[in-house]
């Protein structure tokens, strides 16, 4: 068994039908299990790199994304020249079509989502200055204010990264205005996760890499 998986895995799917027939699963089985093992596969990237921000990770996830929409289709082209031929079956092909073409939106929507992710700056600040922090904004791409944060507190902010800029926080402790950088450059595609600790002796996160 492990023997034809392995082998299916590793040939174009118009090759497939063979292996698939050795195996005496239908057609119409096979391309629902490689539906759900897409989707499967491609939320646990999504996932996975949502909460780790791996840049690693999104390499493999492009690779994946690509190769599984060349193999769906070319089932999916199957199926419906299948359903065309075989009348008895045709309805049942027709539902396993219309399954995988579920995906197509899907997959549009992860993709969607990396492209604002990459684009994306996402700080969690936390107070460790030891007071109240007020009249808190976080500057550069765009301006977003914090309102303010409690000692050991701490808030994630989602930034825009629309341009060269360098983030920058200001906020008011003690009736003092103060003024941060919290990471000297950012550009489009550079978007990631960090924590950014507010205090005087506070390094920007780029310089802690």
């Amino acid at each position: 068994m492990k023997k034809y998986i392995s082998e299916i895995a590793g040939m174009p799917a118009i090759l497939m039908l063979p292996a698939i027939r050795s195996m005496k699963i239908t057609l119409s089985t096979f391309g629902k299990w490689l539906a759900i093992l897409s989707f499967l596969i491609g939320t646990g990237f999504m996932a996975t790199y949502y909460f780790n921000d791996s840049g690693e990770l999104i390499f493999y996830g492009y690779f994946f994304v690509i190769a599984a929409v060349i193999v769906n289709l070319m089932v999916f082209i199957i199926l419906l020249i299948k359903s065309t031929l075989n009348n008895s079956n045709r309805s049942k092909l027709l539902r396993t079509a219309g399954i995988m073409a579920l995906n197509i939106p899907v997959a549009l929507a992860y993709f969607y989502f990396v492209l604002v992710l990459v684009n994306t700056m996402r700080i969690t600040f936390i107070n460790e200055t030891g007071g109240t922090l007020t009249n808190i904004f976080v500057d550069g791409c765009e301006t977003i204010e914090l309102g303010e944060i409690h000692p050991n507190e701490q808030k994630t902010c989602w930034i825009d990264i629309n341009r060269d800029c360098t983030i920058t926080l200001d906020y008011s402790l003690n009736g003092q205005t103060e003024s941060e950088v919290v990471f000297g450059y950012v550009t489009s595609s550079m978007g990631q996760k960090g924590t950014y600790r507010i205090g005087t002796n506070s390094k920007p996160i780029d310089e802690t890499f």
